[in-house]
Parts: C-alpha cells; sequence; structure tokens
C-alpha cells in the first residue's frame, strides 16, 4: 500500500508533494492544455476548411475562433514536444509518454459529454452549496450563459426548424469527418458523428467549440504562469 505522509515526516512529506505538483504538472500541460484545447480543436478546424463552403454560415461563425490554431499546434509539434525540445528537456515523462498522453487526452474525450455544465454534474462539483468557492466553474459558467444563447439565435437564423438541419448536406459531411476513422477521430459526437439533427444538438456543439478555443484555452493557457514559472512551486521534473 501506498505510505501515508504528514508534517511529522519532515523532507519525505516535501518530496511527496513535490511528486504530485510534477505529476500535475505534466498531466496538465499535455493533456488538458495541449490535447484538449489545441488537439482536440484541430480536426474541427481541418473539417470546417475542407466540409463547409466559406460563405456556409457554420464556416462564418467558426472561422475567426480558428484564427492561429494549425500555426501554433504546428509550431508545438516542430519546438515543444519534438525531439530534443522543450517537453524532452524539461518533463519527466519521456518524449513519447507526453505525446501519448496528449493523443490519450483527445481520444478519450468524448465530446457531447464534454459540454462545460455537463463536465460539473459529472465531476459532482456542480452544486454551490456543497462547494460554494470554486471560482472555474463560476467564472467559467459566465461565458457559457453568454456564448449558448449567442449562438443558439445566430443557429436560428439559418436553421428555423430542427428538419433544416438534418437537411444541411455540408453539415452532416462536417459532422461526419469529425468522427471518421480517417478523419477527425473524434468520440462521443451526436449518434456517433454520423448526423446532427436538431438545432439544440447543433447549438450545444458550437457552443463547446467556440468555448473551448477561447475560454477554456485561456484557463489552460495563462493562469499556469503563476504557478509553475516558479519552479519550486510545480516543477515539470525532479532533477
Amino acid at each position: 500500500a501506498n505510505p501515508v505522509l504528514t508534517p511529522r515526516d519532515g523532507w519525505n512529506l516535501m518530496i511527496a508533494k513535490a511528486v504530485v505538483e510534477i505529476a500535475d504538472g505534466n498531466v496538465h500541460e499535455a493533456l488538458t492544455h495541449l490535447g484538449r484545447t489545441h488537439l482536440a480543436m484541430e480536426p474541427f478546424v481541418v473539417s470546417t476548411h475542407r466540409q463547409l463552403a466559406v460563405n456556409h454560415p457554420l464556416h462564418l461563425l467558426l472561422a475567426p475562433h480558428f484564427e492561429g490554431t494549425l500555426a501554433i499546434n504546428e509550431a508545438a509539434w516542430r519546438h515543444l514536444i519534438a525531439p530534443r525540445g522543450a517537453v524532452e528537456k524539461l518533463f519527466s515523462a519521456s518524449l513519447s509518454a507526453a505525446q501519448g498522453l496528449a493523443a490519450h487526452g483527445v481520444q478519450q474525450q468524448a465530446v457531447m459529454q464534454s459540454l462545460l455544465p455537463l463536465t460539473f454534474q459529472n465531476r459532482g462539483v456542480d452544486d454551490v452549496t456543497a462547494l460554494p468557492h470554486y471560482p472555474y466553474r463560476d467564472a467559467a459558467l459566465l461565458y457559457w450563459r453568454a456564448i449558448r444563447p449567442w449562438v443558439e439565435s445566430y443557429i436560428g437564423l439559418y436553421y428555423p426548424e430542427d428538419g433544416r438541419v438534418a437537411e444541411d448536406p455540408e453539415l452532416q459531411a462536417w459532422v461526419r469527418e469529425l468522427a471518421a476513422p480517417d478523419g477527425g477521430r473524434l468520440n462521443g459526437l451526436p449518434r456517433g458523428g454520423q448526423a446532427v439533427q436538431s438545432r439544440t444538438e447543433l447549438t450545444d456543439l458550437l457552443t463547446f467549440v467556440v468555448l473551448t478555443c477561447s475560454v477554456q484555452h485561456a484557463a489552460g493557457n495563462f493562469p499556469p504562469y503563476d504557478l509553475m514559472s516558479y519552479a519550486p512551486n510545480m516543477p515539470l521534473a525532479a532533477y
């Protein structure tokens, strides 16, 4: 069994706490940040350009949120998560392990179960009475509650009824490519990625994309500077 350490254990407790911070930092950067924002959004970028005409309503909605995504992802693969790059130099995980963790983060994410309110419900942290102080939840939900009605009203302009969603061939090709084995290989899309059949499904899916490209990436990318830039607080490796 794993030992239980207390302040009485002196330096052993300090070492154990450092190991936890190392694991947290490695998982955060490879899975939460790289995998579930940068890499999870890349299939949406590619499929949008491949399957939606430049004047398609969804292309017009999503394109501003994709600006720079492919460029920064390429830079990450060339310089950060590449042989002799920053990850290999700084992380405790090997390069192949870090790459595998990032890929695992994308493959194990069920898209329609990753809608922001559901993530809090599924983790049992949605009750503000039981957990009154959770700044990420409380701030992020403000954005969700602003973005979703905006997306819903936009969708309503072009899809006045559910049948219009189901009958849009470009939209259906878009979602199929997101899930295709030779496409995005994303999991948890509506009907296994075979079709989107309602305005509610489409609104939720698009809100997930817009929120991930903006709010979620900001939450994963910027605050860690305050925690990780002082290496003794959150080292990425024990050497």
